[in-house]
């Protein structure tokens, strides 16, 4: 039911009941997302329910919402809402979505779209007409329904022909006009039938198949041709083309488009005395055959005699035919050929044509060779007896093969046409005819292509969408939610994330929701164009560690070979966006909510970075795929078949599989008909199991060593397999001598020789091990300052490790710029790209000798959200993998540290683009800081310590940078902290003025400065810049105004008292007591204002007037201090 074909069993006769139900009857769902299909559709149901005799109304209401399907359903619920669909009556049932879809048309606007429908470039007169009735259906014409579609018709045709010969009529119907204008349309498809049986024919025959262009004047252009010759458009004349005063793109003249220059592509005609000699070349267009022959040796030449003599003189007369292949199955691939001869000593372009009798210049060349014209009596017309303008006879100097010849003739035609190189010259001149063939080759559109173009919806670009089948996340008992805020995005590519969160969200794949108790950070991706990205999510620390990984197992190796053996030809094809072709189900996709900037969105299908996501799309392929000879491999279909026939058919069956599933192809990555295959190290061909080249590659390749440091490397490495490898120590001789410190370092061909050897031993079955998912992989990766190299190995029962394959590449320029850190975070990408295809679904062990990759790339932390942005990308790449990440001593780590010292040469690959981003947003250029940064000793040092790798202590001075070094990296010559490049000393000031614009105030100026740049002490030196602003300080907000609370009376004297000081007055400091009631005054004059004299003089006062209840004071040190307290708290006096 889900497929699209809903059996809606009826016709089972209740008696009791009196239901009258209709016997197996199939009508499909509606595809709500074909509005326009609804009137038909109701028109079906309507028989459907005729049929099956379904009458009562309730009987009706029942079958229409059991065979709607349920999308439709959906929708008609939505409609009829607050009502339930099956408490309507059925006919408002239909009414609501034939509104919806059809609404009431504006009998303006349709009649607007019925007078511009006009007919369609190859579409026929059939299809034209249906589609103006159709339009005209919402139109209201009634009785003048036929003479609208006449008008509109005969207006709308494109054959201008057509048109014409319709116009010539006296009294025109709707009928007549279709019926003639039906017939010249099957008779012009004729001609076509017979130019399409293709080059070979028509040069054994002088029929033509189509109008000829060549030669013809712009006047007969627009007498025999229909529509524009300036951009082959019908619906307007040359005169009125936009295009007439436009450039072309392709011959570079003033006049036309492009598509519609009849210009070859040719070099233009040079002048000068050299001489040149005669060159052939093949044009690179449809070839064409011309004709320029004399009609009296034309078979129908009886019947047209008399047009050639008029005015009471005989005018000779010559045909020019062009014969062209327009099967749309056969094209012609060998181009015309081409020569150059030298014409009054310039060099000028024919081609060459054996079917011509006169050799043609045209207009502009004439012109060029400044030829004297001579009238003529010949005539050149083409095989519809329509004539080409002859402007003239010429004799001109032609220079061959250094060979002058005088007195040669030809004819000049009016216009820019080819220049044809006829038999009357050809006699004359010496060809190499050896050089190029004597017909055009015609050959099929590949039959792939035709099984492509059948099965186009499956090689859609839009992503498809599984149907019957959807993911699961089972997460472990007792789970902890955990929500992560969105971390920080570039100013430069916010603009970017929203219009991909928009762009996912109109593709149905995340959706906005308004909270979560599981959110995931993401981790932008600038693609390769610079102008999108790719959000992925990091699931490291939320969904992965609780998730219940699918053992669902891919398949063995033994089941893939046994599959593909005995093929002779083979088919790779890969799903696009595999995961995202899988929804998942509606309970668990709150476990997949990201966390943004625009706040949160939950997936509404499978993504890449779940962790059970391999063995949830292999699942669901095979299923789609049960009971079909083929191997899935997550998102990679292998076909065989053991001959074309057998192949076809069943990659035919595989693609109908698909297509009634709804997923979708990647129609690039998709390879047909390969005579082998290469999978999992293997190459499969008609012969059998092949091991593969790709895996020894970097081996085989590897540069021989040019210093001891790097022999020592290869020694290693050779070492760490010497189990495996007999007489070791005789091969190592050679290169063991190179380490002697007495010996001068000198590569002989001895050295040479063992090298060569040592290459043999390593990629030979002794060493190597074939792959087997069953055992224990290894990834063994490492990074020296110019290579990267890792090596996939197998964990054999007894413990050894034995290598599957190997890979290295040399650093591009930009990469030998990278820190260590981020070198050998290199390496670990290099191979789980390279051995995607061995890594991807299993489980391995990830081994390196750089122990703060742990931190990165373990599963103990998160991705620091402050690391460099593509460390961040490269964790999440990882985060898609199963993997235990291990440490180990370099010391024994020999085998991927030799890659790396010996690397395979790579080519360039460019910088890190976000990164490039940042250094564009600066107010102050990147090459200012590049070069502040050289002349700065500190951060001279900080770089050579990124590049080069951090001491175990930190020197003085580099502390920060020492907390910071596995944050720090490299870029074009600036040092980033993350996302905010590190300010040099010297340029310090200028950032913190640039930040000061404004005045924005201490907060704001912060803000700015985390987003984009650091230096030590930054917070520090903002604050001090914003102190010292006078404008700052005229500018910042007055503290807020309390309301006054006033003190409450007191109702004796001496009930509070208020104390204050005075001075310096007259060299003394005066201490004023005043009663709040009485406003009675005790003034003491003291030399010194301490706490202790304080106390003092109020003992003097009050065993004159007592101990009072409350102290008034401010907070000066006198009456804060803890002595002052303490004397008031001993006496019981509240202090205010």
């Amino acid at each position: 039911m889900s497929d699209g074909s809903l059996e809606a069993i009826v016709g089972i006769e209740a008696e009791e009941e009196n239901i009258t139900m209709a016997t197996s009857v199939k009508i499909g769902e509606f595809d709500v997302a074909k509005p326009e299909q609804w009137e038909a559709y109701e028109e079906r149901l309507e028989q459907f329910l005729v049929v099956n005799k379904v009458t009562e109304e309730a009987h009706k209401r029942a079958n229409l919402i059991t065979v709607i399907g349920n999308d439709c359903y959906q929708l008609l619920r939505n409609l009829l809402s607050p009502k339930k669909p099956k408490d309507v009556n059925f006919d408002d049932q239909v009414k609501a979505p034939r509104e919806h879809f059809n609404p009431r048309p504006k009998i303006v606007v349709e009649r607007f779209n019925f007078h511009s429908r006009a007919q369609h470039e190859g579409e026929n007169v059939s299809d034209f007409i249906a589609s103006l009735r159709k339009l005209a259906a919402t139109c209201g014409f009634n009785e003048f329904l036929d003479e609208a579609l006449r008008d509109r018709f005969v207006v709308g045709l494109r054959n201008r022909l057509t048109q014409q010969r319709l116009l010539q009529e006296d009294t025109l119907t709707l009928t007549g006009a279709l019926t003639l204008a039906t017939a010249m349309e099957a008779a012009e498809r004729g001609v076509v039938t017979i130019s399409s049986t293709g080059a070979i024919q028509a040069v054994k025959s002088s029929r033509a198949s189509k109008n000829l262009t060549d030669g013809l004047s712009e006047k007969n252009n627009r007498n025999n041709q229909s529509g524009c010759f300036r951009c082959n458009a019908q619906d307007h004349w040359a005169k009125n083309c936009p295009y007439r005063s436009k450039k072309c793109s392709k011959c570079g003249r003033v006049g036309h488009k492009s598509d519609a220059c009849r210009t070859r592509d040719r070099t233009k005609d040079s002048g000068g005395g050299k001489q040149k000699k005669l060159s052939l070349s093949r044009h690179k267009r449809h070839g064409r055959v011309h004709y320029a022959q004399d009609k009296a040796s034309s078979t129908s030449s009886h019947s047209r005699d008399s047009n050639c003599t008029s005015q009471g003189h005989h005018r000779e007369c010559f045909e020019v035919r062009t014969v062209c292949s327009t099967g749309q199955v056969a094209h012609v691939t060998s181009p015309p050929y081409e020569c150059e001869l030298e014409l009054n000593g310039k060099a000028v372009r024919f081609q060459v044509d054996t079917g011509a009798d006169k050799t043609l210049i045209n207009e502009k060349t004439s012109k060029q060779l400044g030829l004297k014209l001579s009238r003529t009596t010949l005539r050149l017309s083409i095989y519809t007896d329509h004539s080409i303008p002859v402007l003239g006879e010429a004799t001109i100097d032609v220079v061959s093969h250094n060979v002058r010849l005088y007195q040669l003739p030809v004819l000049i035609v009016k216009g820019e046409r080819v220049n044809l190189l006829g038999r009357d010259w050809l006699s004359k001149i010496k060809i190499d005819w050896d050089k190029f063939a004597s017909v055009n080759v015609t050959t099929l559109v590949q039959p792939m292509d035709l099984l492509v173009r059948k099965h186009e919806q499956v090689f859609a670009e839009t992503l498809g969408t599984i149907k019957g089948l959807k993911a699961n996340i089972v997460l472990k008992e007792n789970l902890i939610p955990k929500y992560f805020k969105s971390r920080p995005v570039p100013f430069a590519i916010k603009g970017l994330i929203e219009d991909e969160l928009k762009s996912l969200q109109a593709q149905g794949i995340i959706t906005k929701v308004k909270a979560s108790d599981f959110a995931s950070p993401i981790v932008p991706v600038l693609k390769r164009d610079g102008k999108s990205v790719r959000i992925c999510a990091d699931f490291k620390r939320t969904v992965n560690p609780q998730l219940e990984v699918d053992k669902y197992p891919l398949p063995r190796l033994e089941e893939i070979f046994a599959t593909l053996n005995g093929g002779k030809y083979f088919t790779k094809l890969d799903i696009s966006q595999a995961f995202l072709q899988l929804e998942l189900e509606e309970s668990c996709r709150r476990f997949t909510t990201i966390n943004t900037h625009l706040g949160l969105f939950q997936y509404n299908r499978l993504t890449m970075g779940l962790a059970s996501a391999p063995a949830q799309i292999q699942e669901a392929m095979e299923k789609i795929l049960q009971g079909l000879d083929v191997v899935v491999y997550i998102d990679d279909i292998l076909v065989s078949g053991t001959s074309l026939e057998d192949h076809d058919n069943r990659l035919n069956a595989v693609l109908e599989r698909l297509s009634d599933y709804g997923v979708h192809l990647n129609r690039k990555k998709c390879e047909f008909r390969l005579n082998k295959i290469s999978f999992l190290g293997y190459v499969i061909d008609e012969n059998g199991l092949h091991p593969s080249n790709e895996k020894v590659e970097a081996i085989h390749n590897a540069q021989a060593p040019t210093n001891a440091t790097e022999v020592r490397s290869l020694i290693g490495m050779i070492t760490y397999y010497a189990k495996f490898i007999p007489n070791l120590s005789s091969i190592l001789v050679p290169l063991n001598r190179l380490l002697c410190k007495e010996s001068e370092f000198r590569w002989s061909e001895e050295c040479n020789a063992a090298f060569d050897r040592v290459k043999k031993t390593l990629t030979s079955d002794r060493v190597l091990a074939h792959f087997d998912p069953k055992k224990q992989l290894v990834l063994q990766t490492d990074a020296s300052k110019y290579g990267i190299g890792c090596v996939i190995s197998h964990v054999m029962p007894n413990g050894d490790e034995r290598p599957v394959a190997y890979a290295s590449r040399t650093l591009s320029k930009p990469e030998i710029n990278y820190s260590q850190l981020e070198k050998e975070a290199l390496a670990i990408v290099l191979g789980v790209k390279r051995f995607h295809q061995y890594l991807f679904g299993h489980h391995f062990v990830l081994v390196t000798d750089h122990k703060p990759l742990l931190t990165i790339f373990g599963d103990k932390k998160d991705i620091p959200s402050i690391a460099a942005s593509r460390l961040q990308r490269w964790a999440v790449l990882l985060s898609a993998h199963q993997y235990t990440i291990k440490f180990r001593r370099t010391e024994d780590h020999s085998n991927a540290d030799a890659l790396s010292r010996l690397p395979d040469r790579a080519k360039n690959i460019s910088c890190d683009k976000i990164l490039e981003v940042r250094l564009e947003m600066l107010p102050i250029t990147a090459e200012t800081i590049r070069t502040a940064t050289r002349k700065d000793a500190e951060l001279r040092k900080v770089v050579h310590y990124c590049q080069n790798g951090w001491p175990e202590t930190s020197e003085p001075g580099l502390e920060q940078y020492f907390r910071k070094r596995n944050e720090l990296c490299i870029e074009q010559g600036v040092i980033f902290w993350g996302l905010r490049v590190v300010i040099p000393r010297s340029v310090q000031r200028m950032v913190l003025e640039l930040l000061h614009d404004g005045h924005p105030g201490i907060v704001a100026m912060k803000s700015i400065a985390r987003l984009h740049v650091w230096f030590p002490g930054i917070d520090s030196a903002i604050e001090d810049l914003v102190r010292s602003c006078e404008g700052c300080q005229l500018q910042r907000n007055l503290p807020a105004q309390a309301p006054v609370q006033p003190l409450v009376w007191p109702e004796k004297p001496w009930t509070r008292i208020q104390l204050d000081y005075m001075g310096p007055f007259h060299g003394y400091f005066w201490l004023i007591i005043v009663d709040a009631t009485s406003k009675w005054v005790e003034i003491f004059p003291m030399k010194h204002a301490t706490t202790s004299k304080t106390i003092e003089c109020l003992r003097d006062t009050f065993t004159r007037f007592g101990i009072p209840q409350q102290v008034l004071s401010d907070n000066g040190s006198q009456f804060c201090s803890s002595e002052f307290r303490a004397f008031l708290k001993r006496n019981n006096i509240r202090q205010i």
